[in-house]
């Protein structure tokens, strides 16, 4: 039996399903902390998949129908950074988008090369930096922003 099958994209069809998703990333996140000294890279791309969904509810909430999904990393930094009210989400989402390219591929986006994950980032930095700060800021503002109760 293959394990290669076709993936069609179904968009998740809206604000709740996308926070579920966070959600359910996030309490995997407080799972694997617990190894943060042993799987400090699995740590970062999980707070990165459930911050990514938090912001995918942001832009069903606030976008035209027709950009309610970012279809890629760099569309969802470009409508991020394309309104005003995003700004702080901006900046925490490019903090952990960043850290899970480099645990991912071992490499950021001007080219630098690292070993392992850990010579980007320690697992105290990846808790302390990256999960207590940005991760945890990131969830705050997208969550007033859905409290705001203000379509546009």
């Amino acid at each position: 039996m293959s394990l290669m099958f076709p993936i069609e994209r179904s968009d998740m069809p809206n604000i709740k399903a996308h926070i579920d998703k966070a959600e359910h990333n996030r309490e995997f996140l407080e799972t694997i902390c617990q190894y943060v000294e042993r799987f400090a890279d699995w740590v970062a791309v999980v707070a990165f998949y459930s911050a990514l969904h938090y912001v995918e509810a942001l832009f069903f909430r606030f976008q035209p129908s027709g950009q309610r999904h970012g279809t890629s990393h760099e569309m969802r930094e470009r409508l991020l950074k394309s309104q005003r009210r995003f700004k702080k989400v901006a900046r925490h989402y490019w903090h952990l988008w960043q850290a899970a390219i480099i645990a991912r591929y071992l490499q950021n986006g001007k080219g630098q090369l690292y070993t392992t994950f850990t010579d980007y980032m320690s697992p105290d930095k990846v808790v302390d930096r990256l999960i207590k700060h940005h991760f945890w800021r990131l969830k705050e503002s997208v969550e007033k922003l859905l409290s705001s109760g203000r379509r546009v």
